[in-house]
């Protein structure tokens, strides 16, 4: 959550108070104000929380059909449990990062084109 400022007051504070409202109704701000509370509670569960995905889930992250998945099986961060192939979701976006890292390398090191004119 927000830092709390010496009056003990969030960020989340100062903002919801600059937020016009038609009708100043405190009701409506404090509710606001728990809404966004547990928003931002959630978010930072789900981003601490690595999600295990299936064959099926792995494959719609990286946008391909899960036989094009299976076939490239061995460059990918998977386990198996219980005879189950299951990917890290953390792992994947890792494995994403870094690949997209090499081949953005591997380009700039590549000549360019050259385009003439005819």
């Amino acid at each position: 959550m927000g830092k709390r400022s010496k009056a003990g007051r969030t960020s989340l504070d100062a903002l919801l108070d600059r937020i016009e409202l038609p009708v100043a109704s405190p009701a409506l701000l404090q509710e606001t104000r728990m809404a966004a509370t547990e928003a931002m509670a959630n978010r930072q569960i789900d981003e601490a929380v690595d999600v295990v995905l299936t064959p099926t889930e792995a494959a719609a992250l990286l946008r391909v059909d899960e036989r094009t998945l299976r076939d490239n099986l061995a460059d990918l961060p998977a386990f198996e449990f219980a005879g189950h192939i299951r990917f890290s979701r953390r792992a994947l976006e890792e494995w994403i990062r870094q690949r997209t890292a090499d081949f953005g390398e591997q380009m700039a090191r590549q000549q360019p084109l050259r385009v003439i004119a005819g």
